[in-house]
């Protein structure tokens, strides 16, 4: 084989390689945002029993509340429920913390800092993630869901008019955060 033709040879290589390695990457992503969009979907479909067991509930009593925060090229999640389980979900990593009860106190106080927003929140049948410019709160009671938004940037400046509901969610997101960098980690088989 002479030297063009190993080079012509190389190049065709590189070039099923690259193609490959680029449908590899749609896949991930497909896959990412399919796991994203599925997890957040139970918080929004869970039957109140399935998500909080049979601990009886005052009428029209906040079960959870999830925080949609758009974060540079990704969108977090942050979702705590009354009984004290919260989780973050990131959309393009397609990855989540399931932190149960780690963070339990942090995820009450994001449901209890959120029922005193239902009666500025607009009741709403549809649960879509914001634009990059917002954050939204869905609220969610036994029967009904709510919905409060924000701005990213007067929220991140400090003036945001939900400031009480955004620094709950993320002191609970950080809280997760700590709990998932601080965990046993699995060691790898040899």
């Amino acid at each position: 084989m002479d030297a063009v033709t190993l080079q012509l040879a190389l190049y065709v290589l590189m070039g099923c390689a690259a193609l490959g390695f680029s449908a590899w990457r749609k896949r991930r992503e497909k896959a990412n945002l399919a796991l994203y969009q599925s997890l957040r979907e139970i918080f929004y479909t869970a039957a109140p029993e399935d998500m909080l067991g049979s601990a009886p509930r005052q009428p029209g009593a906040v079960i959870g509340v999830a925080m949609d925060w758009p974060i540079e090229d990704t969108q977090a999640t942050v979702i705590a429920c009354a009984d004290g389980t919260g989780s973050i979900y990131m959309k393009r990593q397609g990855s989540a913390i399931a932190g149960g009860y780690g963070a339990a106190e942090l995820a009450r106080a994001f449901v209890a800092e959120a029922a005193r927003w239902i009666a500025k929140a607009e009741k709403v049948d549809a649960h879509p993630e914001p634009d990059s410019a917002s954050v939204y709160f869905y609220i969610r009671t036994a029967n009904s869901l709510y919905r409060v938004s924000d701005s990213v940037s007067a929220l991140l400046a400090g003036k945001g008019a939900t400031e009480p509901l955004f620094v709950a969610g993320n002191n609970l997101m950080t809280a997760l955060f700590k709990l998932a960098d601080t965990a046993e980690k699995v060691p790898e088989r040899a």
